[in-house]
């Protein structure tokens, strides 16, 4: 596991529309669109608030939601992968 920190890319811009939190990566050819709910959201949020490792929102996620830590790690995990490879959030 990575003890790095998780940061928004400097090119992502959010915005939440009810439940849902819109997020769209601008650099490049090709813009990059995502919609998330639910967990999701809660760990988009928990990202953007800054300073939070993947052990820290795994951590913060159990806490909020019914899951056990290894669904939430593997789940979260595979979610924040995604994130890092569309180039939406970065680690380090």
């Amino acid at each position: 596991m990575s003890h790095a920190e998780l940061a928004i890319a400097e090119d992502a811009i959010s915005t939440r529309i009810e439940d849902e939190v819109l997020v769209l990566g601008t650099e490049g050819e090709d813009p990059r669109y995502i919609g998330l709910r639910g967990v999701g959201t809660r760990i988009w949020e928990l990202i953007e608030q800054g300073g939070q490792t993947r052990e820290e929102v795994i951590s913060q996620i159990v806490s909020e939601f019914d899951v056990d830590e290894a669904t939430a790690s593997a789940d979260a995990n595979g979610f924040i992968d995604s994130l890092v490879e569309r180039g939406i959030i970065r680690e380090g």
